[in-house]
């Protein structure tokens, strides 16, 4: 359906019904700014793995837009659009995932800074 045909299907009196309603924009906002400085490109340089790189974004994320949520990754994760951002499944992420990100990137820290 194009967005003149929705237009018009919703002006007829047509009904919109929402499924699985998420947050998208802080975060999206946070993945492109995330892209735009190359974070990626500079962990990966550093020696992390791609897992540890996405833990690292989405706990970087997390404590932006929503830091009181910090212990509630998971859940917080899951009421977001980041699944759809970065095109990855977090149904099954368990609670102590970032904590893997977390000592990756301490251990790392000094070849990160350098970068």
């Amino acid at each position: 359906m194009t967005d003149q045909e929705f237009l018009e299907y919703v002006q007829s009196g047509g009904q919109v019904e929402t499924e699985d309603p998420r947050e998208a924009g802080p975060v999206h906002v946070g993945h492109q700014m995330w892209r735009v400085l190359g974070l990626d490109t500079i962990l990966a340089d550093a020696g992390l793995s791609a897992r540890t790189r996405q833990l690292t974004e989405i706990m970087t994320l997390n404590r932006l837009v929503s830091p009181a949520a910090e212990h509630a990754m998971p859940d917080w994760i899951r009421r977001t659009a980041l699944g759809d951002i970065l095109a990855t499944d977090f149904t099954a992420l368990a609670d102590d995932d970032g904590d893997d990100g977390d000592n990756r990137v301490s251990r790392n820290a000094p070849r990160i800074i350098a970068q």
